[in-house]
């Protein structure tokens, strides 16, 4: 099952993600995409305000996965290892790039990157339809809040082709999830993470815990693991990464 993606370009909105909700709700097929080149209200995770300046890409689009809402979180490795693919063929050195759970990308430990699940569900816990949102820094990254890809670039980067290579490298992986190849989309997230048994802490709610970063399991959640060796299963949440020095 592949994806033919149609297209929207606009110089500036309010919101793409906004703009991929409605035809969601509008029943129009997967693979629209809207792009702008400026937000004027932007979106990030937990209602946060997206800061988006021109120079920078800004993208949504809409997927129907037939699915239960339990595999909706699979979607953000999928995004990101689409995008980090991108990203690093612009990169003089690709190592520098690291993925963070659930929704980040980062160079030299600094965001680049995020992206935004939205998604409505039917009376049985199916997926009716899933927005996809993405912000990448590329020449113009808020100040103090991030990094942008051109700086690790060698060649400039236009917008326009860094969307259909992120574009082409998503229907590829979404192809391989319809084909019930997670795992492999799994193992490949991993291979671009941080270090197993890098310290971190994780913000759930108002609770915060520590631990030590275990790898995924086998539905894309966090595994956290404690001083005693015990092992917890994160869903959602924030987290942190701790110095190993100051970690205690």
């Amino acid at each position: 099952m592949s994806v033919d993606w149609s297209i929207e370009t606009h110089d500036s909105v309010k919101s793409t993600q906004d703009i991929i909700k409605g035809m969601g709700r509008l029943h129009e097929p997967e693979g629209k995409v809207v792009q702008a080149f400026e937000q004027t209200r932007g979106q990030g995770r937990h209602g946060r305000p997206w800061i988006s300046e021109k120079g920078n890409v800004y993208l949504s689009l809409l997927l129907r996965p037939d699915c239960h809402a339990s595999r909706v979180t699979q979607f953000s490795l999928v995004t990101a290892l689409a995008l980090s693919e991108t990203i690093q063929n612009y990169m003089r050195k690709p190592e520098r790039l690291k993925l963070k759970w659930p929704n980040d990308i980062q160079i030299d430990g600094e965001k680049c990157a995020g992206i935004l699940l939205e998604t409505e569900l039917n009376e049985n816990g199916g997926v009716k339809w899933l927005a996809i949102g993405t912000g990448v820094n590329i020449s113009n990254p808020p100040i103090g809040m991030g990094v942008g890809v051109q700086d690790y670039s060698e060649q400039i980067i236009d917008l326009i082709s860094f969307r259909n290579s992120y574009l082409k490298n998503m229907a590829i992986l979404y192809s391989r999830w319809n084909r019930d190849e997670f795992e492999a989309i799994r193992k490949a997230w991993i291979e671009k993470a941080h270090a197993k048994d890098t310290p971190l802490e994780v913000k759930i709610g108002v609770q915060i815990e520590r631990g030590f970063y275990h790898g995924l399991d086998d539905a894309g959640n966090l595994l956290l693991r404690d001083n005693e060796f015990r092992i917890k299963t994160v869903s959602a949440g924030e987290i942190h990464f701790l110095d190993k020095d100051k970690f205690g």
